[in-house]
C-alpha cells in the first residue's frame, strides 16, 4: 500500500467514526474559572455553611500546613445551560494538587489521584436546570501520596520535594510540592452520546507501519465513568493490515473494506 493511499484510509476512517456524532457540530464548553470560595478542613468532612469560606480565584494553589488541615475545600455555585438538555454533561478539572474528590449537590460524582493530569466525570445524573448546581472540590496536599509505610519525613519549603520521600510515593509530587489547590482551570462540556476521546497515531520507517488507535466514548445512564470502546488499524505500506477491536461502526468497516480493496 502506498504512502498516499494510506493516508486516504486514515482520512476515511476518520470521517466515519465522525458521523456518529449528529451534525459534526462544535463541542460546547463552558469555563468554570473565576470567583469560587475556599476554606482548610477535615478531607473527609463536607464542610458546612457556616464554615469560614473565603473568595478565591481559581486556578490558585495555597501553601501546605504542616501541622494541618491537610486538605482545602473550593466550592462554586454553576447554571447548566438549558439547551443542553438531553446531551452528556462533563466536568473536566484540568489539574489538582495532589489528590482530590469531587461532590455535586451533595453527591460524590468521582475521585483521583496524581496532581498534573486532569480529571473527567459524567455529571449528567446530579445536575439540574432547574436552579444553581453546588461543586465541591475537595483538594488534598502532598500528604496524600505517600504510601503507609513509606519513609517521609516533614521537609522544609526549600526542599526538593521529587526526591525526599524513599519507595512509597503514589504520583509524581514535583520540586513545589508544597502546593495545594486547584492550580489549573474547570470547565463543564456538553457531549453527544457518542464522542471521541482520543487518536493516537504511531509510525515505524523500518517497518514501513503506520498505526491509528481512536478511542470512543459511550454516554450512560447513572454514575460512573463512561463505557470506554478502543478500535485500531494498521496500514503497513508492502501488505494491509487491519485490527478490527471493540464495536467498529458500522459504516468505518464499510469504507475500510472498500478502501482495502
Amino acid at each position: 500500500m502506498t504512502a498516499p493511499r494510506t493516508i486516504l484510509l486514515v482520512a476515511a476512517f476518520l470521517i466515519a467514526v465522525a458521523a456518529l456524532a449528529p451534525a459534526a457540530q462544535a463541542r460546547q464548553a463552558e469555563r468554570l474559572d473565576g470567583d469560587w470560595e475556599y476554606v482548610f478542613g477535615d478531607a473527609h468532612t463536607i464542610p458546612g455553611g457556616d464554615s469560614a469560606w473565603q473568595p478565591v480565584q481559581v486556578p490558585s494553589a495555597f501553601s501546605w500546613k504542616p501541622d494541618g488541615p491537610h486538605c482545602v475545600w473550593f466550592r462554586k455555585a454553576f447554571a447548566a445551560p438549558a439547551e443542553w438538555r438531553g446531551q452528556r454533561i462533563t466536568l473536566r478539572l484540568e489539574g489538582v494538587k495532589y489528590s482530590h474528590t469531587a461532590y455535586l449537590n451533595g453527591r460524590e460524582i468521582g475521585r483521583h489521584t496524581g496532581g498534573y493530569e486532569p480529571a473527567e466525570y459524567d455529571i449528567t445524573e446530579s445536575a439540574v436546570f432547574s436552579g444553581e448546581n453546588q461543586l465541591l472540590v475537595a483538594a488534598e496536599d502532598w500528604t496524600s501520596l505517600v504510601a503507609p509505610d513509606a519513609v517521609a519525613p516533614m521537609p522544609s519549603r526549600a526542599s526538593e520535594f521529587a526526591s525526599w520521600i524513599k519507595d512509597g510515593v503514589l504520583a509524581p509530587i514535583g520540586s513545589r510540592g508544597w502546593e495545594v489547590g486547584l492550580w489549573q482551570g474547570a470547565s463543564i462540556e456538553a457531549r453527544p452520546p457518542v464522542w471521541v476521546k482520543d487518536v493516537f497515531i504511531t509510525t515505524s520507517v523500518r517497518q514501513r507501519l503506520m498505526r491509528v488507535e481512536i478511542t470512543l466514548r459511550l454516554g450512560r445512564a447513572g454514575p460512573g465513568p463512561a463505557e470506554g470502546h478502543r478500535s485500531r488499524l494498521a496500514g503497513e505500506f508492502g501488505l494491509p493490515v487491519y485490527l478490527l477491536r471493540g464495536r467498529m461502526p458500522v459504516l468505518a468497516r464499510r469504507i475500510l473494506k472498500r478502501f482495502a480493496g
